[in-house]
């Protein structure tokens, strides 16, 4: 038993341990000196689950009837959660006398996270197991079918479930056993024969295959019996590829049947099929009553076949043939040697060495991986040799199960590549990563952080943060600020290396836990170039502040100056050409202030922050263009605003007032010379925008233009005189209150701009 991967343990009556394979001391992290002879209660171990252990034995020694449950457990070795399956069997002598009980304990975490074990539930695998038990205490084929329909009708919540069984001499299928209206005391009412082909049932059987049929009435194999049934489903009891019987069920429900059904009745099947066949033979096969009893017990998805010394098959189950069948294209019989259809030398010579192992009395398991060569696919099989002894003691032969582990390795091989890929991109990433326990201290740290804290050689020592904080004090608020708010996100810390360098790091941390130990995880990206870039930027704006302020106070006052002196010259000059030249230089002066005046304007759309005002929209349209009355053509334009307002509007009035003058003194600047223009103002406001529509019939933008009409310094014309920055900063200040500006232009019939701008009322 040593060789087994399940841990195994014997006690007395009494209850002590008598016995314990290497398994069960490994998974539970003793020794035998812990467990040998003492009670399970009195074992030295952290958690109490031994005394469940010990509650289960008592059990058994109670009803003389085997016990099995499943539950979490703690494993002392791996500190981890492991889901355990628990089986004890009653141990009796030879006369029949209780004297001990035999536990198995399976860890079936693997299987626990299988995506098909965790779909159909372990309730489900346990009502099989119960199930088989149940009917493995039976010595009748009678009382093992009623057993059957019964608990499948109660477990499955069926109206009707009946068993037929094939008569070899007769050929045909008869009624046996029946939950519902046509069973009662242990009898069937009115059993009807088929023959094989004959109603769904019959094909079931001809076709050794699982029918099933949602709706019965575009059916035409079916056949009626008590009652119209909608629905039915027929489940083959196949055994060695001969038929036994049928387990059959109808539904007065459409489509009532489903793969949970499908499932159960065929492992129950191939449960049924064994224990009828071991019933059927007893006398040939009774020396081979235990490995039954073991394959009767065993999942239904385990391969098993027993051999004797010249390995010539003595009994297989259908799992087994099928694979045979699969693999290699052969339909395995009794008496075939099993090594005969394995054509490679090398693969025949270990499995007989294997064999070999197992009749000198050696238990032993093996993983292999084995290549289809119909389809190429890999598969991984785990297998348990074992010797098969007859009654008196000798070795017989050897028995081997063989389970499907393909699943579970896959399952395996994923989380490896994924931790291998987790610890790839912690090691070679450049932020520093780390896990802290508050219990236990540093858990973990990637090699970024060492260097970032440049802890040379990396891993020689452990980073402790309170030694790298450049304000001590700052180390213990970030942690008390953790404990109590759960997180911490985007913290400036500056830290000290081990050098007595400083920088600048970003943390983000969070709490959690797990198993009740509170567990600190982090990330800490150095910000240095970062803030010294932002600290460069600060420096920068504050430069460029002082560079607008001097220019408006600096440059504008000899630029009225000169504009006073024209005016001046303009009355006193009467020579025609030097009044043009001082006309011209006026019209210089008034650009460059225009164009100061724009800076100037630009730097406060980007400066100065965001106000919330209560805006009258239609009163601050009508005064911006009463301030443009003396720009040129202005008594030449019909002005119309409309504003229909179905809220109040709040937002920042500055950038507002920016938006709306330079829009409406373009709208008048490229208005057409000589001619009567438009300027059309029309305003919607709701509780969400302020929605604006400026629209004129002014010279308009070519087409390839109107692409660039928002950017820095760009004329889309050469008609008028502009610093090319107002549609720019028109375009700024709409982005700065969130909004959008759009722009429809034709040459020489005018433009449209479209504004909309959030209200900003409903927030706080």
């Amino acid at each position: 038993m040593d060789a087994l991967s399940d841990g195994v343990y014997i006690c007395d009556t009494s209850g002590i341990l008598i016995y314990a394979n290497d398994a069960f001391i490994k998974f539970f992290g003793l020794s035998r000196e812990d467990v040998l002879g003492t009670f399970l209660r009195k074992i030295k171990f952290d958690f109490q689950d031994f005394d469940l252990f010990e509650q289960e034995d008592n059990k058994v020694f109670q009803t003389n009837q085997p016990v099995e449950n499943f539950y979490d457990f703690r494993a002392k070795s791996s500190f981890k959660i492991n889901q355990v399956r628990s089986s004890k069997t009653p141990i009796h002598d030879e006369s029949g006398k209780l004297i001990g009980v035999m536990a198995s304990i399976t860890d079936i975490s693997e299987s626990y996270k299988n995506s098909n074990l965790l779909a159909r539930g372990v309730k489900h695998y346990q009502n099989i197991q119960q199930l088989t038990l149940s009917i493995s205490r039976l010595n009748s084929e009678h009382a093992i079918l009623w057993e059957l329909v019964e608990e499948c009708a109660k477990l499955l919540s069926l109206s009707d479930c009946v068993i037929y069984i094939h008569s070899e001499a007769e050929d045909l299928l008869t009624q046996r056993a029946a939950y519902g209206a046509k069973g009662t005391d242990g009898s069937v009412l009115s059993p009807i024969s088929l023959s094989l082909g004959q109603g769904i049932v019959g094909k079931c059987a001809e076709q050794m295959k699982t029918i099933l049929v949602d709706d019965l009435t575009k059916n035409e194999d079916y056949y009626k019996d008590t009652f119209k049934a909608l629905s039915e489903i027929s489940v083959p009891i196949v055994f060695q590829g001969k038929v036994i019987g049928v387990i059959d069920s109808e539904s007065p429900e459409y489509g009532f049947y489903n793969i949970k059904h499908k499932d159960f009745l065929e492992a129950i099947a191939g449960i049924a099929a064994l224990k009828i066949s071991e019933l059927r033979n007893l006398k040939k096969v009774k020396e081979n009553e235990q490995y039954l009893n073991q394959i009767l017990e065993s999942p239904r998805d385990l391969m098993a076949y027993s051999i004797d010394q010249e390995f010539r098959y003595r009994s297989f189950n259908q799992n087994h043939a099928q694979m045979i069948k699969s693999y290699f294209d052969i339909d395995i019989e009794i008496g075939m040697n099993v090594l005969d259809f394995i054509e490679d030398v090398a693969e025949r010579e270990e499995y007989a060495m294997s064999y070999d192992m197992a009749l000198k009395g050696a238990d032993f398991v093996v993983l292999e991986k084995y290549e289809n060569k119909k389809d190429s696919t890999f598969r991984y099989l785990e297998k348990f040799y074992s010797p098969l002894y007859s009654m008196d003691g000798k070795i017989m032969g050897v028995t081997a199960f063989i389970r499907d582990v393909t699943d579970e390795k896959m399952v395996t091989l994923k989380l490896e590549d994924r931790e291998r890929l987790i610890q790839t991109i912690n090691e070679n990433i450049k932020d520093g990563i780390f896990r802290y326990s508050v219990e236990r201290g540093f858990l973990y740290s990637n090699r970024a952080l060492l260097e970032l804290f440049a802890v040379v050689p990396p891993g020689e020592k452990q980073v402790d943060f309170r030694d790298f904080h450049v304000f001590k004090n700052q180390h213990l608020k970030i942690y008390n600020e953790i404990l109590q708010s759960g997180s911490v996100e985007n913290r400036e810390v500056h830290f000290k290396r081990t050098d007595g360098s400083t920088f600048w790091g970003l943390l983000d941390c969070t709490l959690s836990e797990n198993d009740g130990e509170q567990l600190i995880d982090g990330v800490i990206t150095n910000i240095t170039i970062l803030k010294e870039m932002s600290q460069n930027l600060i420096k920068t704006n504050s430069e460029m502040d002082q560079l607008v302020y001097r220019t408006s106070h600096d440059l504008r006052a000899p630029i009225a100056s000169l504009l006073g002196l024209e005016s001046l010259l303009a009355t006193r000059v009467k020579d025609t050409e030097q009044r043009e030249l001082l006309a011209i230089m006026k019209g210089q002066l008034n650009q460059l202030d225009s164009i100061i005046m724009d800076i100037i304007t630009y730097r406060k759309v980007a400066k100065l922050g965001l106000s919330k005002d209560h805006i009258d929209v239609e009163d601050m349209i009508n005064k911006i263009l009463a301030s443009m009355q003396f720009m040129e053509n202005y008594n030449h334009i019909e002005k119309s605003v409309k504003v229909i307002c179905n809220s109040e509007f709040v937002n920042d009035k500055h950038n507002l007032q920016v938006i709306f003058n330079n829009l409406l003194s373009n709208a008048i600047k490229y208005s057409k010379r000589g001619e009567e223009g438009l300027i059309k103002v029309r305003a919607n406001i709701d509780v969400e925008f302020l929605s604006i529509v400026i629209e004129d019939n002014g010279i308009g933008i070519e087409q390839d233009f109107l692409s660039r009409v928002f950017n820095m310094f760009y004329r889309a014309t050469n008609h008028a005189t502009g610093t090319g920055l107002g549609l720019f900063i028109v375009k700024e200040a709409v982005n700065k209150l969130e909004g959008e500006i759009d722009v429809r232009s034709k040459e020489g019939r005018g433009s449209t701009f479209t504004v909309k701008i959030p209200n900003l009322i409903q927030v706080d």
